[in-house]
């Protein structure tokens, strides 16, 4: 996942007080181009109204939801992105890879389950099979805060 941050910029800063680092769609958009050219699959946006309306959603809900914690709203971004399909290709991929990328900008780790689990855990997310609360839940359980997660990783080698 690191060469996919090395590319995205975030010239930004925080406005509020403990308010996360956002992804732009420009930087989704980037993700999105870094994993089609590792895989070979062909780059283009499709919708980017509809990319920037999953973009925006967790600043949303950080303002007016009251949705301050940065597993939620990066479970959004994932949900969000995922659901509106707006590449060409791999837009489950860049889902997820945004919302590792975003958690990573903002001191957190994805820990999630062996690939198959969360490929189903994500799947049924975006199909609406997963209610949207138990899939956050799920998010929060598995996004831990990177300086924990390190000396957790030290402890095991």
């Amino acid at each position: 996942m690191g060469e996919l941050i090395d590319d995205v910029a975030f010239d930004e800063v925080a406005g509020a007080a403990n308010e996360p680092v956002w992804l732009t769609g420009d930087e989704v958009i980037r993700i999105n181009q870094r994993l089609a050219e590792a895989t070979g699959a062909q780059h283009r946006v499709t919708n980017p109204d509809l990319l920037a309306d999953g973009v925006e959603r967790p600043r949303r809900e950080w303002v007016e939801g009251g949705h301050h914690d940065v597993a939620d709203l990066a479970g959004l971004l994932l949900l969000e992105i995922g659901k509106a399909s707006p590449f060409e290709q791999g837009n489950k991929q860049t889902a997820l890879a945004a919302a590792n990328v975003f958690l990573e900008f903002n001191g957190y780790s994805l820990v999630a389950p062996d690939v198959e689990p969360l490929a189903q855990l994500v799947d049924g997310a975006i199909a609406g099979t997963i209610p949207e609360a138990s899939f956050l839940r799920a998010m929060r359980a598995s996004a831990i805060p990177t300086d924990e997660w390190r000396i957790y990783q030290g402890e095991q080698a």
